[in-house]
């Protein structure tokens, strides 16, 4: 094939940091190459609303425990495999995340995981105790 005789791709003159401890600052590179980057806070935080979410949506996806049925239909083991590999993608998003060790990335999944545990812990507590006072 011959050359196009175009000019060359720019090589990018900032290095990228790969930092081996927690540090506090806005550019950061969370899941996707170049964002949020050097763009504005704003882009920070929404990054950090999206680790956040990502969190909390964590332990909603395993709220119900599969139940121990020996004449379960294929199409409903289908469905919990399905809710148990999105509960898995979630958890895993939020591990690459927080392996850019910034401070407010670690702040924004533990604060989702802890929102998300309490939402289902109150939800799972509510339920239970609204089924033992109808039964009693």
């Amino acid at each position: 094939m011959a050359s196009s005789g175009g000019p060359m791709p720019v090589l990018p003159t900032e290095k990228a940091v790969a930092h081996t401890s927690f540090w506090v600052g806005t550019n950061v590179m969370v899941l996707f190459p170049g964002w949020p980057g050097n763009y504005s806070l704003l882009h920070y935080y929404l990054a950090l609303l999206l680790v956040f979410v990502l969190a909390l949506l964590t332990p909603i996806c395993g709220m119900c425990s599969m139940p121990a049925n020996e004449q379960m239909a294929p199409m409903t083991l289908l469905l919990y495999a399905m809710r148990h590999g999105l509960r898995k993608c979630l958890f895993y998003l939020v591990v690459l995340s927080v392996v850019t060790f910034n401070v407010g990335v670690f702040l924004a999944a533990i604060a989702g995981h802890v929102i998300g545990y309490f939402a289902l812990s109150t939800c799972m507590l509510y339920h239970h105790c609204t089924t033992t006072d109808t039964k009693v």
